[in-house]
């Protein structure tokens, strides 16, 4: 048996984001996925994350997998993506680090065949890397020598590259790309490009090639000076090839100091927003902006303002008209192919208001009702007004996985859900010459109200289960379930409070008053009594 490595596929979060209702700095996350193939026959690596095998069929192999996330306390899951059905799979997860293996033995028929097999290895904040096995399936025995070359189009852990080109045939270019002998450029897509001698006009063999180009995202260099070398391999055809050693590569460094100021933008109909950094190409900063997971601001003016230390962004100074300003100390960065994203996650920005909650112990008190009453106060019915709100808290998803389904099924962490009734004092108002104890009966009856339909929407948000062939999809299902239970329990609220107001004539009827008291002690005690969404 022969035993292929994966390369390592990293993609880090060094520094909040992602994802739902993430509240505060994310810390420094780093997710590894690698993996191992054992079977008989040969592997070539096209790519970073992706392993191609000719593998004869009726063998068996296994691929053994292995993913890691720092800080080590995080959780880290280990799924497939794509399996063909000869080949068997047990998701795995753990904290810190998760390891799995998958088995497989292609049929003899299968012969002829390519069979894709897609691994996902995730974490925290929606981070996760997928790994790709290749299977092409031949007959007979394993394959005397591999069918097809070894590629190398992308560098490996050490910056080392291997190149085919098509004149003069069977010849690769060879080399190590660096940072300028600072360190090796890992994981870097590379092309060649070769230029005849002076005074020749095509390449017929090794003595005529005079330059090689080097393109890369990074930029491009041209080797003059090299070393050309030729050998017979194991069928008997010569091959050659160019060495061009180290190759220096700059890449575009950021100009020193702050380069940038204010960044001004406006979310879309989700609250997201995606600003490139001025006069840093290739560089973006991205996000969603919440009221503190109560609710996107979608369709939000907003200003962001880089913090920087030296060369390095630190922090991220965010204004939004409305809301207390707030800065982010904690996020993501991701860098690949010399593209940089700042990922924010879901900013939590509390609107400047005074907030009470909701307190059984705690009635009303006409010192609560801080707000201007309206200039047209004379005009109107009613004598006082009360904002209130629901707010649902930070809230975490548990995930599982069914293989006799091979699906996720995603539901609330009971432990983690909050969902509270609160009194914006700052927005609440009362006539100060209309002041009685009766009006704030009638108003303690709103707040009260809003209470029951807390309840009602806490205990329906426990109940719901979404169900995904994978986990994102799970995940964006819960969440949807989520979002039209807040808004049918919402709208339904909302109508019973109307009512309350209609029958009772903001209180002015007592009678009412008193039958609707009564009714509303009934539901605080039990909440399924009162008027359903």
């Amino acid at each position: 048996m022969k035993r292929w490595f994966l390369f390592f596929v990293v993609l880090a979060l060094a520094g909040s984001a992602a994802q739902y209702g993430v509240e505060g700095g994310y810390g420094a996350v780093q997710l590894r996925f690698s993996g191992q193939l054992v079977s008989a026959g040969h592997c070539q690596r096209p790519s970073q994350n992706v392993l191609r095998c000719q593998v004869p069929g009726g063998s068996p192999g296994r691929i053994e997998l292995t993913a890691t996330v720092t800080p080590s306390g995080y959780p880290v899951n280990i799924s497939v993506i794509s399996l063909p059905p000869w080949a068997s799979f047990t998701p795995a997860s753990g904290s810190g680090s998760a390891t799995a293996t998958c088995s497989f033995q292609p049929p003899v028929e299968a012969a002829g065949k390519n069979f894709q097999l897609v691994f996902r290895a995730s974490t925290i904040y929606g981070l996760h890397v997928d790994l790709t096995v290749i299977l092409e399936v031949v007959s007979g025995g394993p394959p005397s020598g591999p069918e097809y070359p070894e590629p190398g189009y992308m560098t490996d852990e050490e910056g080392r590259f291997s190149v085919p080109v098509n004149d003069p045939p069977n010849t690769w270019v060879e080399g190590v790309l660096t940072r300028c002998t600072r360190y090796p450029l890992a994981g870097v897509p590379v092309e060649v490009f070769l230029f005849p001698k002076p005074g020749r006009l095509t390449i017929g063999n090794l003595s005529d090639v005079g330059a090689v180009r080097i393109s890369t995202p990074y930029g491009e260099a041209t080797v003059t000076e090299f070393r050309l070398l030729s050998a017979l391999d194991i069928y008997g055809r010569v091959t050659g090839t160019i060495d061009v050693g180290v190759v220096c590569l700059q890449p575009p460094e950021p100009s020193p100091g702050p380069p940038t100021g204010t960044i001004t933008g406006t979310t879309d109909e989700e609250g997201r927003f995606s600003e490139p950094l001025p006069r840093q190409p290739g560089i973006t900063v991205a996000g969603r902006l919440t009221e503190c997971t109560v609710r996107p601001l979608t369709n939000q003016e907003f200003s962001l303002t880089p913090v920087y230390e030296g060369d390095a962004i630190t922090a991220f100074n965010i204004s939004v008209p409305g809301y207390a300003p707030v800065t982010a100390t904690g996020f993501g960065r991701i860098s690949l192919l010399g593209l940089t994203t700042y990922l924010l996650g879901d900013v939590c920005l509390k609107p400047e208001i005074d907030l009470l909650p909701w307190d059984e112990d705690r009635p009303l008190t006409w010192g609560d009702f801080r707000g201007q009453p309206p200039e047209d106060l004379e005009s109107r019915d009613e004598a006082a007004f009360i904002s209130y709100r629901f707010k649902i808290q930070k809230t975490d998803f548990t995930l599982t996985y069914d293989p006799k389904t091979r699906t996720w099924k995603a539901k609330i962490d009971p432990a983690t859900l909050k969902v509270e009734n609160l009194m914006d004092r700052s927005k609440s108002w009362v006539d100060p010459k209309r002041r009685s104890d009766s009006l704030l009966k009638h108003e303690q009856g709103h707040f009260d109200i809003n209470e029951v339909y807390r309840r009602v929407l806490e205990t329906r948000l426990r109940r719901l289960e979404a169900e995904a062939p994978t986990q994102k999809e799970a995940a964006e299902e819960l969440q949807k379930l989520i979002d039209e239970t807040f808004d049918q329990v919402s709208r339904k609220a909302e109508q019973v409070q109307a009512d309350y107001d209609l029958e009772t004539a903001h209180g002015q009827d007592q009678e009412a008053q008193r039958d609707w008291e009564a009714k509303i002690r009934e539901w605080l005690a039990d909440p399924a009594k009162a008027p359903q969404p």
